[in-house]
């Protein structure tokens, strides 16, 4: 990621305090932060960053959380689009309205989407745009280009990381950030080691 100041990030949505530790630590490399929503953009922006803040990494703005974003953003500069993923670990199962298996699902080419996301402004935008037209529903910003017919490459994701969908999520959520925030010693004392 160019830390030269050229490189502009937008953001978009309320942040609160997960999220302004992200746009400061962003801010201290070198980018220029944008706060916008979709539809308007400054001219100068060239990438639109998807972050959700509901993964519970951004919480500790560490130069391990911020080489995701490079890594990441140095594929959409090849790709146009690219997103952080995870290939499924678990066993993955159909089953009918009954909740009666109904079959297996191969898991080697199945991948959990995380964020961040980046893509060309002009891409979301026409992917946006056709998910209004379309008046469809999408649930990340992968889908939306991907009704375009436009490839997404993945950046296979180097740390522990998960997404807070349901309440249940918030004890771990709640574990994995308290563990983080100890030193390492702390935490080998703690288990034995």
């Amino acid at each position: 990621m160019s830390t030269n100041g050229r490189l502009r990030i937008m953001v978009t949505g309320g942040l609160g305090t997960v999220g302004s530790g992200l746009v400061s630590e962003l801010q201290r490399r070198g980018c220029h932060v944008v706060s916008c929503d979709l539809v308007h953009q400054p001219d100068e922006v060239g990438f639109s960053l998807s972050s959700d803040i509901a993964e519970p990494r951004y919480a500790r703005a560490d130069v391990g959380e911020f080489r995701q974003i490079e890594r990441v953003f140095e594929q959409c500069q090849t790709h146009g689009a690219a997103a952080l993923a995870e290939p499924v670990k678990d066993t993955i199962k159909r089953a009918g309205a009954d909740l009666l298996v109904t079959g297996s699902v191969d898991r080697h080419q199945l991948y959990a989407m995380q964020t961040p996301q980046i893509f060309e402004r002009g891409l979301i935008e026409d992917a946006y745009r056709a998910v209004y037209a379309g008046n469809v529903s999408v649930t990340d910003e992968v889908s939306a280009v991907e009704r375009l017919g436009s490839k997404v490459v993945l950046v296979l994701n180097e740390d522990f990381n998960f997404k807070i969908t349901y309440p249940r999520d918030l004890a771990l959520a709640e574990f994995v950030l308290k563990q983080r925030a100890q030193p390492l010693s702390q935490i080998d004392k703690a288990s034995g080691d």
